[in-house]
């Protein structure tokens, strides 16, 4: 069973797609699916760095990236948001969570990110990964107390009379808690003037401290930083004879706001393969006419969802057909991998014969069988 997990053995079994990929740098690629394609996916990444994984469907999306954590400990997902944009509605907590996690990992991952989305989530557009600010704090460091309250308020923390849940914050004197995503407790952040004495985990339910830290990451509570300036520009953008104006002076947050992103960035806002070095980074397209038909379906329901009244336009916000199409030919990416479950006559570069399996949950000795077939090949 230990070559389930043995990176040289996978990297032997799929030589001649890694071969392919070392000589082209843009293959095709039949025959694989479910944990078959996960383990293709993870050879890719371990022999070519960063990667970005765009699948058809949430569905997809997800099965495949739970395979790749099982198998490399590691991956990352960008889920799209479950509800429709400008409907007035908060997104769900766990997508907000993921997708600040996500953004987090490329940010600190230093060209050796892999991350899973489906196209619904790249139609997306983000700001700058610049602007993604993950806040470091140190025993003994030396830090404002004010400084830190204005970060957690432009990170999107909501502040309460105690810390319940994650993206809330609480002070107390000289004592300032905080739920942060990506961290299993919350974090109790203790002042001495402007020195930070101590961080402890604490515990959600008795609220008594736990674990005495050293160090500790707080990542924002929604996927941008808005600060005051922002604020007051998306204002001065609108004016004030708009439905979006009275929400705009709350100076904290609205449900929906991820949506209303080009209000509060000067510059256009980018896909999320601007989270990837072009030059060291690898895109791999699952099934990519199905994901073509995806965002071009995906287009259509944000096109008549758009309300008419709003301040910006959709290819503002949103990207279309034409962008994926775009950023394909430019090459965005050094290496592209294209899989495809079923191969188009004789244009597969690589071709595995694999029975198609969605997944081996539940079926050990089928997937043994078939992976233990490639070996005697």
């Amino acid at each position: 069973m230990s070559w389930i997990r043995d990176g040289d053995f996978w990297d032997e079994r799929f030589s001649e797609l890694l071969d392919a990929l070392v000589s082209s740098g843009s293959i095709e690629v039949g025959g694989l699916s479910g944990t078959s394609l996960a383990f293709a996916i993870a050879c890719i990444h371990r022999l070519r760095g960063s990667t970005m994984v765009l699948t058809p469907s949430p569905g997809v999306s997800a099965s495949l990236h739970s395979d790749l954590v099982a198998i490399t400990g590691r991956a990352v997902a960008l889920p799209a948001y479950e509800n429709l944009p400008y409907e007035g509605e908060p997104a769900h907590p766990a997508v907000v969570a993921e997708r600040v996690e996500c953004l987090a990992h490329l940010r600190r991952s230093s060209g050796t990110g892999l991350a899973v989305l489906p196209v619904q989530s790249f139609a997306k557009l983000l700001p700058p990964p610049a602007s993604f600010e993950i806040m470091r704090l140190r025993r003994g460091e030396v830090l404002d107390m004010e400084r830190l309250e204005a970060w957690l308020l432009a990170a999107g923390y909501q502040r309460e009379n105690s810390v319940y849940e994650q993206g809330r914050w609480s002070r107390r004197g000289g004592i300032i808690d905080v739920g942060s995503f990506g961290l299993e407790d919350p974090v109790r952040i203790e002042f001495f003037g402007d020195e930070i004495e101590s961080l402890r985990g604490f515990d959600l339910r008795t609220q008594r401290s736990m674990t005495e830290l050293t160090g500790v990451e707080l990542l924002p509570a929604r996927e941008v930083i808005l600060p005051p300036d922002r604020w007051n520009e998306a204002i001065e953008r609108v004016g004030e004879d708009r439905r979006i104006s009275e929400m705009l002076w709350s100076a904290t947050g609205f449900p929906g706001l991820e949506h209303y992103l080009p209000l509060f960035f000067g510059e256009p806002l980018q896909p999320f393969s601007s989270w990837f070095d072009p030059s060291v980074s690898t895109l791999v397209l699952v099934e990519p006419d199905r994901v073509m038909e995806s965002l071009e379906r995906h287009t259509e329901s944000i096109e008549e969802s758009l309300p008419d009244d709003l301040p910006f336009g959709r290819g503002e916000m949103f990207a279309d057909p034409a962008m994926l199409k775009e950023m394909l030919n430019d090459g965005a990416f050094s290496r592209v991998v294209r899989f495809e479950l079923t191969p188009r006559g004789d244009y597969s570069d690589v071709y595995y014969h694999v029975l198609p399996q969605e997944s081996y949950v539940g079926y050990r000795e089928e997937m043994l069988r078939q992976f233990a077939a490639w070996g005697r090949d």
